[in-house]
């Protein structure tokens, strides 16, 4: 996942720390600009959020209750842009930020939010979520409206249906507007003004903003890493988490069929990225519906979890991963020459998970094109770990683990599930919790299970800000994947963390 200190990197000095959390290491999910009072409703938690003030100009706005319901949404970074609102980042917003230790950064005024949207979406598409791919989730009926003929009509009507409104896809450059119901028509002299301030962002980030009495959702359209349009939604009601899957959801299709018109390539290579993603993330029907909607080979019932070693390749992407790698098959043919996978097999998925590169290997090879040692140099220097069969549903945990045995594997060795027998998911979670070397995350977990999801008396406990404790928290829920208010698991992780406190 993309973290705010890669992200100050690659922006430079677009994006610059304003006070001491803007340091910590956080982990993002988005990026999303809004100059709305109160934007939670359109946020899912986890992102960075831009914004030049505007909100803040307001009189009846109290800057601490804003940054308050930020916090509260778990939204993780503010950027401010200096230039439209403010010469310099106002006291009253650095000291609510400070209370409150949300990170604060700025954006000079001769630099732009694109830059750092525009990074940002970089730094995805080289983990192997290119362009707005993996957002796709679990409303398949919208994948497979876009593969119709009329797949943007067919798109546009089936969410503003959903949403109980209007939604619009609209080109950049061209006449060629999709709106639903037509009824909504006299929206657009005032909505094209806005969406031209939108391409001329050049933004690859979602925006909101108000609109005749209507709560206006953009999304970009992309080919490849490139906005070429708008999708467009209006309400006036607050979205729910469902609905908001909808309109990423079809955003990403349009996105998807706009790519698939014009790079085929780079299209498949997307598609089996964004596939390996959502079987990591536990979509394992979205990941079906993706492959099914596109025309690709249909998911196998099972698949074998690959980890290389850190050091076998250390900064490649599993988009440069997807088929038809060198590398990738080089690695499955080495696995087939020590017999430990089938002879043929069809070529790996690719994903990322806690930085490491993860292959899914498909041992029942059909009529498509397969991975043959025979035509391919085995890598022989290969080391790593190697899974039994899994039911895609056990994926997510499976990799977990998986990676865990990768990090223990000597020099050309592949260390198999029976290398590491009586292992439980504590034991597995302890032991990523420990190794993680940017944050003390063991004492905050330890805290909060403690205290039974309790923030205030954890972070009581320990001497910290509850927020220091909740992102904490969150980074430990991202970084194992696994929910720590399950009875189950916290007595599992709890029980590892007390019986081998140094691991």
């Amino acid at each position: 996942m993309v973290t705010l200190a890669d992200l100050v990197r690659a922006s430079g000095p677009a994006l610059q720390p304003v006070n001491a959390a803007a340091r910590a290491p956080i982990e993002l999910t988005g990026v999303h600009i809004s100059e709305l009072i109160d934007p939670t409703r359109y946020l899912e938690g986890g992102e960075l959020l831009l914004t030049t003030g505007m909100p803040l100009l307001d009189p009846a706005v109290a800057v601490p209750d804003y940054i308050e319901r930020l916090v509260d949404r778990d939204v993780r970074v503010l950027v401010i842009g200096l230039g439209p609102n403010y010469d310099e980042v106002p006291a009253a917003l650095r000291e609510a930020c400070d209370a409150a230790g949300m990170p604060l950064l700025l954006v000079p005024v001769d630099q732009a939010f694109r830059t750092v949207t525009t990074k940002y979406w970089e730094l995805v598409a080289a983990e192997g979520r290119a362009g707005l791919v993996q957002q796709i989730g679990l409303q398949t009926s919208v994948v497979r409206a876009a593969a119709g003929a009329n797949g943007v009509d067919a798109v546009v009507k089936s969410v503003a249906q959903a949403m109980g409104s209007w939604a619009m896809a609209a080109p950049f450059e061209g006449p060629e507007v999709s709106i639903w119901p037509a009824s909504a028509a006299g929206v657009l002299p005032a909505l094209r003004t806005e969406l031209q301030r939108f391409a001329q962002r050049g933004s690859i980030g979602a925006a909101t903003f108000p609109l005749h009495g209507f709560d206006v959702i953009a999304y970009p359209i992309t080919e490849g890493s490139r906005p070429v349009g708008a999708f467009v939604v209006g309400t006036t009601r607050r979205p729910s988490k469902t609905d908001r899957q909808v309109m990423l959801t079809a955003a990403a299709a349009l996105s998807l069929r706009a790519t698939l018109r014009n790079d085929a390539h780079g299209s498949e290579r997307s598609i089996d990225s964004a596939a390996g993603a959502l079987l990591l993330d536990g979509e394992v029907s979205a990941a079906r519906a993706l492959r099914a909607a596109v025309g690709a080979r249909p998911m196998p019932p099972a698949v074998r979890v690959f980890v290389p070693a850190a050091h076998v390749l250390p900064s490649t992407s599993p988009r440069a991963m997807a088929p038809p790698s060198p590398q990738a098959h080089a690695m499955v043919a080495e696995l087939i020459r020590r017999g430990l996978i089938a002879e043929r097999c069809n070529p790996p998925l690719a994903a990322w998970h806690a930085g490491r590169l993860v292959l899914l290997i498909d041992e029942a090879a059909g009529a498509g094109p397969s991975v043959d040692s025979k035509h391919w140099t085995p890598l022989e220097s290969l080391s790593g770990a190697l899974s039994d069969p899994v039911p895609l549903a056990e994926v997510p945990a499976v990799v977990r683990a998986t990676v865990e045995r990768a990090r223990r594997a000597q020099a050309g060795a592949v260390l198999t599930a029976s290398d590491a027998p009586g292992r439980s998911q504590g034991d597995v979670a302890a032991e990523a919790l420990r190794m993680y070397s940017r944050a003390p995350l063991v004492e905050a977990v330890q805290g909060y299970i403690r205290h039974r999801g309790s923030w205030e008396a954890a972070a009581r406990e320990l001497g910290l800000h509850r927020n220091t404790v909740r992102n904490r928290v969150q980074i430990a829920r991202d970084t194992l994947g696994i929910d720590l208010d399950d009875p189950d698991i916290a007595s599992e992780l709890w029980i590892a963390l007390r019986d081998h406190p140094h691991g």
